[in-house]
């Protein structure tokens, strides 16, 4: 039996700035487990939750930086199970580690406002570096720290004669280590915006102050649902108190509000302790861990039942009615802990499905039924036609009666064996290989099959489920998403196997297996169904 979390090496909800790396060592996880939980990358003005896949989501734990987020999420209509200050981790990292600014400190480092992959930035950079060099000796030499999101700035800011430094790409797994080689060689910082920079310098007794006009950010990202399209952190209520500790123009000197405001929002007092902690952790990851196996020892033991029903049952051959009976009863229960799973829980009115192989629409009906938009694939005409009655009033729904593949294509849909007893029910375990012992060679429809791979590209949205039960086109499907890096944009692919029907199959199936265990893809589930 495989485990639940072998598909899941090195998994890490938490991935930005190397954060996931603080909270493993804090937390003694060794890096081959799951870490279960999210956690948001960074300091937020935000009154509210970030966004909502932060919190709703299939693990039990949510990390939090403060009291502050704490009641954020805890008055949130989001789904977290358990909510835990853990405080900010690049302070963890400093404590544990015993970080201190230098003896021999000089001159300013300047964070100016960034940009990342989801936000723009914009201000007056040649304004603000105008204002620098007006600044004291006191406070030169100046350094400029661009995020990677910014390094084209760069020459901007060596026309000026500063130094340009970078703690590196925020995937980066030693981000936080760069981050604070660079901090603490400075004896004061600045920025032109309130950010985590501001907590980490007062935190390491760097004295800092707001220069330059406050940014507007350009918010282009369609998940950040409860983030305006442009706004400034003095937007927002948090957001103004923490404007209200800061001066505008250099200081020398941290206040005694300054501290406790600091200590406040780090949340390091907050925390329960890392003893606590790691236990409150391996509790909750024993207990995740328990039901999944439990689950899969479920799973896996009705399907073997049903097997040995259908070949054994009054030891004669399997009939019609004996296969559907069989059918019936292992998709029921497969439907009824499938629709129980964190995976279904953690979908929202945000979340895009892809069903491909949707038949007569349950999954489709479970997907729309958390208020996801479907994108729903069946090529076989009977179903289609069950699948319009059901969806065609549904905007949430989007129809395709077509199948996939790994190209563009007209291609025999055969039949299963049994068809005629009762040709819709029987209609999913319609084939396009001829190679399929469970189908009737001479019985087929002619059907469009499109390129999967390209759809899912041309969609170019992020997906929370893939779901593929198309009877042997998977693993070809699957080569493609998978060189094309595809499988990146896709939470979870849900697949259906069939190559012990398939004869055909095995070559590639097996190419597919070792690419996800080459790769260590961790969102591919081939042991769906």
């Amino acid at each position: 039996m495989k485990f639940p979390f072998k598909n899941r090496v090195s998994f890490d909800p938490i991935q930005d700035y190397g954060i996931n790396i603080i909270v493993r060592k804090y937390l003694c996880i060794p890096k081959w487990l799951p870490l279960m939980a999210f956690m948001e990358h960074g300091w937020t003005a935000l009154d509210g939750p970030l966004n909502s896949d932060l919190a709703v989501h299939g693990y039990p734990l949510m990390f939090v930086y403060n009291k502050r987020r704490f009641e954020a999420y805890k008055n949130s209509k989001h789904n977290c199970k358990k909510i835990i200050i853990l405080g900010m981790p690049f302070i963890l990292y400093r404590i544990n580690e015993k970080i201190s600014k230098i003896s021999d400190a000089i001159g300013t480092i300047v964070f100016p406002s960034h940009s990342s992959a989801l936000v723009k930035s914009e201000y007056d950079i040649k304004k603000i570096c105008l204002e620098l060099l007006e600044l004291k000796s006191e406070f030169h030499p100046i350094t400029i720290c661009l995020h990677h999101e910014d390094m084209f700035q760069k020459e901007t800011y060596t026309k000026f004669g500063f130094k340009v430094v970078t703690a590196g790409n925020n995937s980066g797994p030693m981000f936080y280590k760069y981050f604070y080689n660079i901090l603490r060689e400075h004896k004061y910082a600045c920025s032109n915006v309130i950010g985590s920079y501001t907590f980490y310098s007062i935190d390491l007794n760097i004295p800092f102050f707001l220069l330059g006009e406050e940014p507007i950010h350009i918010n282009h990202s369609s998940k950040d649902i409860n983030v305006p399209s442009k706004y400034k952190i003095n937007d927002f209520s948090f957001g103004q108190e923490a404007y209200g500790y800061f001066n505008t123009g250099p200081v020398i000197h941290i206040t005694e509000e300054q501290r406790k405001y600091v200590e406040r929002e780090t949340g390091i007092q907050d925390s329960p302790g890392r003893i606590a902690l790691i236990i409150c952790y391996w509790l909750y990851f024993f207990q995740w861990m328990g039901v999944k196996i439990f689950r899969k020892i479920i799973r896996v033991t009705r399907k073997y039942i049903m097997h040995i029903l259908l070949k054994f049952e009054n030891d004669v051959p399997p009939t019609p009615e004996s296969v559907k009976k069989g059918w019936i009863a292992f998709e029921t229960a497969h439907y009824k802990t499938f629709s129980q799973s964190d995976i279904i829980a953690a979908l929202n009115e945000n979340s895009v499905c892809i069903d491909c192989g949707a038949n007569i629409g349950n999954i489709t009906h479970l997907f729309v039924s958390k208020g996801a938009t479907v994108y729903s694939f069946e090529p076989h005409p009977m179903c289609f036609e069950e699948l319009t009655k059901k969806f065609a009033n549904n905007p949430k729904v989007h129809l395709i009666n077509k199948g996939v593949l790994d190209k563009n294509q007209t291609v025999r849909l055969y039949n299963f064996k049994y068809h005629n007893s009762d040709e819709l029910f029987f209609s999913q375990g319609s084939s396009v290989y001829s190679s399929n012992k469970e189908i009737d060679i001479n019985s087929y429809d002619e059907v469009e099959v499109i390129d999967l791979a390209n759809f899912i590209e041309n969609l170019n949205v992020n997906i929370d489920i893939l779901k593929m039960d198309v009877e042997g086109a998977e693993f070809c499907i699957l080569d493609k998403l998978i060189d094309k890096k595809l499988y990146n944009k896709i939470k979870h692919i849900l697949v259906e196997t069939h190559d012990n029907e398939i004869p055909e199959l095995k070559e590639i199936a097996q190419n597919v297996r070792n690419k996800i265990k080459k790769e260590n893809i961790t969102n591919i589930d081939l042991s769906w169904v």
